[in-house]
Parts: C-alpha cells; sequence; structure tokens
C-alpha cells in the first residue's frame, strides 16, 4: 500500500502544485474514497485559517451506512 498518515504529515507537504491529485480513504470499514484535487494557490490571510475546501463538487456520503452497497 502506498500511504501518508494524515496524523503525521501536513497537507502542504503532500499537496504542492496545482493539479495534483490525492486519494484519501475515509472510514477504511466502508471503504469511502475521495479524489481530492488542488486546484488553484489563493493568497493567504492572517485570519483565515488555511488549508480550506472552497467548494466540493458532491456531497459526503452518510455515516456508517455500510460503505457503496449500504446505500442500495
Amino acid at each position: 500500500m502506498n500511504y501518508v498518515d494524515e496524523a503525521s504529515v501536513p497537507l502542504e507537504a503532500v499537496l504542492q502544485r496545482e493539479k495534483q491529485t490525492l486519494w484519501y480513504e475515509y472510514d477504511f470499514g466502508d471503504g469511502w474514497e475521495h479524489r481530492v484535487v488542488l486546484e488553484k494557490i489563493l493568497p493567504g490571510s492572517e485570519d483565515a485559517s488555511l488549508p480550506r475546501c472552497k467548494k466540493a463538487v458532491r456531497q459526503c456520503p452518510p455515516q456508517d451506512v455500510g460503505g457503496a452497497w449500504g446505500l442500495l
């Protein structure tokens, strides 16, 4: 497996250039996989915590439904 533990590595160390992509698996038991694309790097400001999501394409799956097969 080629993975990085998100608790030990900051996101900025993984995604450093626009258009870079990573796969994030949420809830190993249910197997939700998310494709994360760094679309654009915006200038930061003192009063905003970074990084942050500006836009998401689809809603997230419900919690603990048993994976994609649990939605059927």
